[in-house]
């Protein structure tokens, strides 16, 4: 096992906990992460202190993570198995290969359920370099890479970007880590014109017709408090989920994800305002997993906690 030092054997910087603020190399550092047993090589390179982290017979089984601070770019380097992943836009359901690649966002919690053994070599990717390359690049007046965070990709290009990386960082020579500088911003252009592409063809997608909408928006109120799933909503008219989700899309301007987030929000509202039921009750009666799912994205899209809301609407 190959571990470096300037990834494992220094302490964690002051003020880093194990939930959020930090970087990949951070996190498998701290212990937290379940994949951590499994790493077999770990370095830090380049002006940026790119993380580059390779993972070596890891077993089947369930490996959530938390916010990091990074995009996390993995590529597949050894096994075929089943999948059922969620990189912060839904849950997808897909077989995995060598030479896949997934892309996490940053700042949002991830999930990945994995049939069977893999090797993975995975980057660290720091926001700065993708909010670089967008603008030296034009690619419009936001970056979004969403298309990006909800399949798994293949880009030959990529792939041998990836394993590139990790052979010249072994050297350990002042080539490798200036390789490494530049080859991230190839790899953040490379990706933001895929997710170019990608939202080209969601954006040439039909929209979706009145009757169906209603068909949908019907199901998502009946089940607001269960689980409703991409492939349930895409089921009800008959589409695969590719096609209803850019339909959705083009449709309402939200993603289904979104969509129904949105519409737990506007209930969970209405129930602070006109119930005294306590914010645990009213997380779960609208399809929260828990008061802290609830909590933290009431915080984020209203601006104040839900407690604060209440106290606020109801003074």
């Amino acid at each position: 096992m190959r571990l470096c030092v300037q990834c494992w054997g220094a302490p964690p910087r002051p003020g880093v906990n194990t939930v959020t603020h930090q970087t990949l190399s951070e996190y498998l550092r701290g212990g937290a992460s379940p994949n951590a047993p499994y790493v077999h090589e770990c370095h830090v390179t380049g002006s940026m202190d790119i993380g580059l982290i390779s993972i070596s017979a890891n077993p089947a089984g369930h490996y959530p993570d938390p916010p990091l601070d990074d995009y996390m770019l993995a590529l597949l380097t050894r096994g075929e198995m089943q999948s059922q992943l969620d990189l912060g836009v839904r849950t997808i359901r897909a077989p995995l290969r060598t030479g896949t690649l997934l892309l996490a966002p940053p700042d949002t919690a991830t999930d990945y359920q994995i049939d069977g053994p893999f090797d993975v070599a995975v980057i660290g990717l720091p926001k700065k370099v993708f909010d670089t390359a967008h603008d030296a690049l034009g690619a419009g007046p936001t970056l979004d890479l969403e298309y990006l965070h909800g399949d798994a990709l293949r880009d030959t290009l990529l792939q041998q970007l990836v394993l590139r990386m990790f052979r010249e960082t072994r050297e350990d020579s002042a080539k490798g880590a200036l390789f490494v500088d530049h080859a991230v911003y190839t790899i953040a252009a490379t990706l933001l014109g895929l997710a170019g592409r990608l939202k080209a063809q969601h954006r040439a997608a039909s929209p979706m017709s009145d009757a169906q909408l209603a068909q949908v928006r019907a199901l998502i109120e009946d089940r607001i408090d269960q689980k409703i799933t991409l492939d349930d909503m895409a089921a009800l008219i008959g589409w695969d989920v590719y096609r209803f989700s850019r339909a959705f899309r083009n449709t309402v301007g939200q993603t289904p994800h979104q969509y129904v987030l949105s519409r737990r929000l506007d209930l969970a509202r209405a129930q602070l305002a006109t119930t005294s039921h306590t914010l645990a009750e009213v997380a779960y009666s609208v399809g929260f997993s828990s008061q802290q799912h609830m909590t933290n994205l009431f915080s984020k899209r209203v601006g104040v906690t839900p407690a604060r809301y209440r106290a606020e609407i109801t003074a």
